[in-house]
């Protein structure tokens, strides 16, 4: 009789509280350079990206260490999240702003520890441009 309750309760404890860990090195290689960055974290969907994180920063190390615990929502009917970036940086000689996308997005099954690590090489590639609006891929 109370079957279904039970069912109702196991299975929203398994749908709430996900917890992803993020975490990423952010490499400028030009000696005394003060840059910024704007990092988006993303969960890939077909439609609509999910934004999970945004972060602004500017310092003057050569490496930048970011880490986040991200409470995600469920990726109901999927059991799984796509993780990928869009990293916006002035990491140049001429202080233009690139774009950096990883080229595949990780996968974090929600049944398992969820730790993706990303390492992101802030330096100029083709032309200068910003990252197109977070949630268009």
């Amino acid at each position: 009789m109370h079957l279904p309750t039970f069912c109702l309760v196991i299975l929203c404890s398994l749908t709430s509280g996900i917890h992803i860990r993020f975490q990423a090195e952010i490499d400028c290689d030009i000696p005394g350079a003060y840059w910024c960055g704007e990092l988006n974290v993303l969960e890939k969907d077909v439609i609509v990206h999910d934004l999970l994180k945004q972060d602004k920063f500017c310092t003057s190390e050569r490496t930048k260490t970011v880490k986040y615990t991200i409470d995600a929502e469920d990726d109901f009917p999927t059991d799984n999240f796509e993780i990928f970036y869009k990293f916006n940086h002035n990491c140049s000689a001429n202080g233009k702003t690139y774009c950096v996308k990883p080229r595949d997005h990780k996968e974090v099954d929600l049944f398992r520890p969820k730790t993706v690590y990303f390492n992101i090489e802030a330096r100029p590639n083709a032309q200068p441009y910003r990252c197109k609006a977070p949630w268009i891929f």
